[in-house]
């Protein structure tokens, strides 16, 4: 058990993990339920898992090198288990001018590859785009009327 202890630890000590990749990694080690709990509880308390840091460091990252919106984000969190308040806080941080500057960023990037459309369809696709990436709609309109 010690092995596998030291081995869960460098786990998550190379990079920030939540409490639903840890449990992955263990149940892929074969490590039974019962001592997997026990050696989640203690990563929690010596605070090699912190959901709060998680959340944040995710929020950061998906935003600023996967360029995603603040829907994809939160879902992605919630698909890994972060509760709705945590994910919340984690969102509540994104500053507001460098979110839309990124969505910016994105849109034009993504109109140069419609250049050749006409106007009506290039707006369409460029919208449903915008919105696969996460971006609120509000945004995605305040944008188009510049």
């Amino acid at each position: 058990m010690a092995v596998i202890r030291a081995k869960i630890q460098a786990y998550c000590s190379r990079a920030e993990q939540c409490e639903s990749s840890v449990r992955r990694k263990l149940a892929e080690w074969r490590v039974p339920a019962s001592d997997a709990e026990n050696l989640v509880a203690e990563l929690i308390d010596d605070g090699f898992i912190d959901e709060r840091r998680y959340a944040a460091a995710f929020v950061h990252d998906r935003l600023h090198f996967g360029h995603c919106g603040r829907n994809k984000i939160g879902f992605e969190l919630r698909q890994k288990q972060i509760s709705d308040k945590i994910v919340s806080e984690a969102l509540a941080t994104i500053d507001e001018d460098e979110y839309i500057a990124i969505l910016q960023t994105v849109a034009e990037s993504k109109k140069r590859t419609l250049k050749a459309l006409e106007p009506a369809v290039q707006q369409r696709r460029l919208q449903s785009f915008l919105l696969s990436r996460g971006f609120e709609t509000e945004y995605i309109i305040r944008y188009n009327k510049k």
